[in-house]
């Protein structure tokens, strides 16, 4: 069985906050920072890519997906509460009291418009003015919410991020699984940001386990014929040198060949 590699994400302080920061009442662990993603990795079936900024909550701290810092030196991690014990992200071992402590639960994670890479999966999007920014003409500039693939909401967010650029209006976008999460996500979304929750099924991300089918080439396999050995000296014995091809044993087709690259032999070694 193979082991599964993990691609564990990195976090740290942000000493200075955006301006948006405090203007909208963005939760935050501590009272002057935030932490955001300096390496990417997966928690669950969510993607942590760099840049992200997590969006944290005091309220039922011991539920869902936590923020742990560590008593000393030492950057935050992701964790959960296992009943009396934490158990560190994405491993899912045990995290020493003596050494982390719960801060905050992480209810979202923002990025910049313009650097929406959306996971695989069908999302619900909310799409919401911010400013002056009327709804009419979000409408008229093809910003709109509703069920989207992925792509389409990767389309969107780069639409609506050249939208705020161009100086035409500001939004916010809300993506979740469902309408109802999309809707809370981009109620306290500043402007020119995504929200999106940390915690999606695993089965938006994990990669198809069944053996893919081989299609036969219309070319031709040569031959396997062993390799007659040291015939001048007048001995009869065969051997397969080991850059030739042979049989794989246990198969009935002569048409599956395997290139061997030790020989019993010790001098046919390739090494």
């Amino acid at each position: 069985m193979g082991t599964r590699k993990l691609n564990i994400p990195a976090f740290r302080d942000e000493i200075d906050p955006a301006d948006y920061s405090a203007s909208q009442a963005v939760h935050t662990a501590e009272k002057f920072t935030s932490v955001v993603v300096v390496r990417w990795g997966r928690v669950g079936g969510f993607t942590f890519r760099t840049g992200d900024r997590l969006v944290l909550s005091d309220q039922e701290a011991d539920q869902g997906l936590l923020l742990l810092r560590p008593r000393g030196y030492g950057w935050p991690m992701l964790g959960r509460r296992d009943g009396a014990w934490l158990m560190a992200e994405p491993g899912g071992v045990r995290a020493a009291a003596r050494r982390w402590r719960i801060t905050a639960r992480v209810v979202g994670v923002e990025r910049s418009l313009g650097r929406s890479v959306m996971d695989q999966g069908d999302w619900f999007v909310a799409v919401e003015a911010r400013g002056g920014t009327s709804r009419e003409r979000l409408q008229q500039a093809g910003l709109s919410g509703g069920p989207l693939s992925h792509r389409d909401v990767d389309a969107l967010c780069h639409r609506a991020g050249r939208f705020v650029d161009e100086g035409k209006g500001l939004v916010a976008i809300g993506v979740a699984l469902s309408a109802e999460d999309a809707l809370r996500m981009v109620r306290d979304c500043p402007a020119g940001r995504l929200r999106m929750p940390p915690d999606v099924p695993s089965k938006t991300l994990e990669a198809s386990t069944e053996l893919a089918d081989v299609l036969e080439g219309p070319w031709a396999l040569p031959p396997v014929t062993p390799v007659r050995r040291n015939e001048g000296v007048g001995t009869d014995r065969e051997e397969t040198r080991y850059d030739a091809p042979a049989a794989v044993e246990g198969c009935e087709s002569t048409a599956t060949a395997q290139l061997p690259l030790f020989h019993r032999s010790r001098r046919n070694r390739a090494s």
